[in-house]
């Protein structure tokens, strides 16, 4: 994967805005991953399913994601590092509107796979860059900042989108996430410094 030059890299105690940037995409990919298992109910009566049917929607994504680390990665590996962090929240926020219009089960299933590759490749690609953008005394604290976006994710996203799925409709909780994941490229595009060299 392509790292970044010398001169981009931070000695200082400020971090710079695209560590907090990757976290809030992982953020959002770690929401779209997780709220799936408090929409089953909604999902599988809207989709006219059974809830262990929907229940598919959160096997389909970890596949996804469990191939998409190791294998996509690995042949991305001589693109541009914000090219392929871009690609992949443009990914999360296309399969997010196609998942809050999907008109069936499997259609959704689907999409989820294809987000769960996208999601295996950012985090590890994500996960790279926020070590090369910072001195290696702070690469730890940068690490740490991106992967904390999956545990509010968890802890805080999960709770609220389940919350916003019961009150009005679980649709509008997976068109938010593309929302937030345009946001999130587009922010990467802006901050994330070019590539140089491999």
């Amino acid at each position: 994967m392509s790292t970044m030059s010398s001169r981009t890299v931070l000695p200082s105690a400020t971090l710079p805005s695209s560590i907090y940037l990757l976290s809030l995409c992982s953020f959002a990919f770690g929401l779209s991953e997780f709220i799936a298992a408090g929409l089953l109910t909604p999902m599988a009566r809207d989709l006219h399913a059974s809830v262990a049917a929907a229940g598919g929607a959160i096997a389909a994504y970890a596949l996804g994601a469990a191939i998409g680390a190791p294998i996509l990665t690995a042949l991305l590996a001589r693109r541009p590092t914000r090219q392929v962090l871009v690609a992949t929240m443009l990914v999360l926020a296309a399969g997010s509107m196609a998942m809050a219009a999907a008109p069936a089960l499997g259609a959704l299933l689907g999409v989820r796979f294809a987000v769960g590759l996208a999601h295996g490749v950012f985090m590890a690609v994500a996960s790279h860059a926020a070590t090369s953008l910072v001195d290696p005394s702070r690469a730890g604290r940068a690490l740490s900042i991106v992967w904390l976006g999956l545990t509010l994710a968890l802890a805080g996203g999960v709770p609220l989108g389940t919350w916003l799925g019961a009150v009005s409709s679980w649709r509008w909780v997976f068109f938010t996430i593309g929302v937030l994941a345009l946001c999130g490229g587009a922010g990467l595009r802006c901050a994330m410094p070019a590539a140089q060299g491999q």
